[in-house]
């Protein structure tokens, strides 16, 4: 006979049976039962799935925005520059100027903001990018307004962060990029 099914003492199954009869369950207090462990798992799937469809539709989204931005570029960008900052539409809208104007994206969040840039056309010799940082003289209203609206500790901080950053270069964005060379300088 084989020696597993000749255990000796009570309470220990032999082999061949299927139970003793009485079976005591032993509950943990931390482990959680099957229902509530069903229940968890219902709610991992529920916010999974809602994760993935807050992203699908982020996606469809920014793909309708970015469309609208571009169409936007050659149809009504003045009715949509007058909204935003009526200066820069009647500053467009004199006929001496030949500017383009370019509306990107902005922002780390969803739904980004809708910025513009202004372009001006040089005869032959390319465009060139109208930037505040370049523009803006230290000593001009503009600056003092723009650390009243930022607050100054805010406003110091970026102008710090761009000079230990971009010491050299006029490029202390990436926003300022108009060029090939000027992308390359800011990413190396």
């Amino acid at each position: 006979m084989n020696r597993s099914s000749n255990v000796p003492g009570k309470g220990i199954l032999k082999s061949g049976t299927k139970s003793l009869g009485k079976v005591r369950r032993v509950r943990f207090a931390n482990a959680p039962n099957s229902r509530s462990l069903l229940s968890m798992l219902k709610d991992i799937s529920a916010q999974i799935i809602q994760r993935a469809w807050l992203s699908h539709t982020n996606k469809m989204i920014f793909r309708l925005l970015k469309h609208a931005i571009c169409a936007a570029e050659f149809c009504v960008t003045h009715e949509i520059l007058k909204k935003v900052s009526p200066l820069e539409a009647k500053l467009i809208k004199d006929p001496t100027m030949q500017c383009k104007i370019r509306f990107r994206f902005r922002g780390e969040t969803f739904p980004p903001f809708i910025v513009f840039k202004i372009f001006l056309h040089t005869d032959g010799h390319g465009y060139k990018y109208f930037s505040g940082k370049n523009v803006l003289m230290p000593s001009s209203e503009a600056v003092v307004d723009a650390c009243k609206l930022m607050g100054e500790r805010k406003f110091h901080r970026i102008i710090v962060e761009d000079e230990r950053i971009f010491p050299k270069s006029k490029v202390t964005d990436i926003m300022d990029v108009v060029t090939m060379q000027d992308y390359i300088q800011v990413r190396n």
